[in-house]
């Protein structure tokens, strides 16, 4: 009796046991299970987050975009602006605006078909379609007004997307959570059974994808707010410089407008100015183009044979004021692009009268496969820091002597114009004189003896 008593209490006991394995074994499966869940959770917001921050980015840029090609376009009807200038814009729009239309269908996808997001989204894309219709067609007037009246669209656009980042966000870190609770428990009761290795790696893989998932995410969106602000700053600060000229030229011309040319002599002194300013803002305007341009791979050049001593020696002629400015003549030929080489000529004459100091020479050498041209003048230079940036598109460095009072343009665009011509600009500081040599091949490439490099100018 005793006997089946204990085989009775030991069948229940390995019943108990076993049953109370089963659960354990349920509960570990249902923990594997929450914690595969999460994990898949924490992806899918993680992508959902994601799908937010581009159609953020592509929202603000689509904006950007259509400023731009609309400011471009009103420009070339007033005859300040380049139509190939225009149309590259245009085409920016349009690629901004398909880029945005793409962005909203894959956040739509991973938002459950959001009909509420999905008609403030269809509008933006909608508007933003109309305004390049409108420039498409020439129609200014109705782009522009198109662009101002819908503006409140992106801007819905921006609040309700920036809602579902942030709950994005928020199931992001409340996932986190709960899984680093069920972790401990799983990890317990995994030990009981099975090696805990096994969780510990699953889980690993699982928040490592997660945080690659993330840092990947603040890439992108740090990559796009950088060209965001970038175009921000240059069209605050191509605004401020153009407007300065130009209104001295409204200014002055409206003063002759009213008082007619009463005083000849003051007449002539109000022309010189408007004149000055108005080649100032060309020379600005051709920079901008030249580094347009550049970016989009459209500048074109016409090189040829010619003699760099003419060029330098007709420019300096033409100039107002060359009285402290020595040109050491010597028979100096090279294949370049005439007006091109006069665009560089005239930023760095330029940028040695006003930044330099009070003497200007010019000279010049040639060699078997390249022609140099110096531009130097006696003044300060430039700070040994910022050398490394000196050629770089819009440095601007508000103290220094060289760059004071530029959009940092001038010295970019000439070097990308030699460039372009298969030569170079190199910066120079010996025995107190600012140099800039201008390095340009003699003659067609397939024409030289042998490939050389630039070589520095003794």
């Amino acid at each position: 009796m005793n006997h089946m008593t204990r085989r009775i209490a030991v069948s229940r006991n390995a019943m108990i046991g076993g049953a109370i394995g089963a659960l354990i074994a349920l509960a570990v499966g249902a923990l594997l299970l929450a914690n595969s869940f999460m994990a898949r959770q924490v992806g899918d917001d993680a992508i959902r987050l994601g799908r937010a921050q581009d159609v953020l980015a592509a929202n603000d840029l689509t904006v950007l975009a259509l400023s731009q090609a609309l400011l471009l376009s009103e420009d070339v009807l007033l005859g300040v602006a380049d139509r190939d200038t225009a149309r590259t814009a245009l085409a920016e729009a349009h690629r901004r605006v398909d880029k945005l239309e793409s962005a909203s269908q894959e956040l739509l996808v991973v938002g459950n078909q959001d009909p509420s997001l999905a008609a403030i989204l269809k509008a933006a894309t909608d508007h933003a379609s109309s305004v390049v219709q409108h420039l498409d067609s020439d129609d200014v007037g109705a782009a522009g007004e198109s662009l101002t009246t819908g503006l409140a669209r992106f801007e819905a656009v921006r609040d309700r997307v920036t809602a579902v980042r942030n709950e994005a966000q928020a199931s992001i870190d409340a996932s986190s959570g709960i899984t680093g609770q069920s972790g401990s428990t799983t990890a317990f009761l995994i030990a009981l059974l099975i090696p805990a290795l096994a969780i510990v790696g699953y889980r690993w893989i699982a928040q490592n994808q997660v945080r690659v998932a993330e840092v990947e995410l603040d890439a992108r969106l740090e990559a796009e707010q950088e060209i965001t602000r970038s175009k921000d700053e240059f069209i605050a600060n191509v605004s401020h410089e153009l407007r300065t000229p130009l209104t001295s030229i409204f200014g002055l011309s409206e003063l002759l407008l009213e008082e007619g040319l009463v005083d000849p002599e003051v007449s002539t002194d109000l022309l010189t100015v408007i004149n000055k300013e108005a080649i100032e803002l060309t020379r600005m305007v051709e920079d901008i183009l030249v580094l347009a341009r550049s970016e989009g791979n459209s500048l074109t050049f016409h090189p040829e044979i010619c003699s760099l001593t003419e060029e330098v020696a007709e420019y300096v002629a033409s100039l107002p004021d060359s009285s402290n400015i020595t040109f050491e003549r010597s028979e100096l030929t090279g294949w370049f692009d005439r007006p091109r080489f006069r665009h560089v000529l005239r930023n760095l004459i330029s940028n040695a009268q006003r930044h330099g100091g009070d003497e200007i020479e010019i000279f010049g050498s040639i060699s078997l496969d390249q022609v140099s041209l110096v531009i130097a003048d006696n003044g300060d230079g430039i700070a040994d820091a910022d050398v490394a940036r000196l050629f770089s598109a819009y440095f601007h460095q508000g103290e220094a002597p060289l760059t004071q009072g530029t959009l940092g343009m001038g010295l970019a665009a000439a070097r990308e114009l030699a460039l372009g011509m298969n030569g170079d600009i190199r910066y120079d500081r010996t025995d107190g004189w600012t140099r800039f040599i201008v390095i340009l091949p003699v003659r067609p490439a397939d024409e030289l003896p042998t490939p050389t490099t630039l070589s520095d100018v003794a």
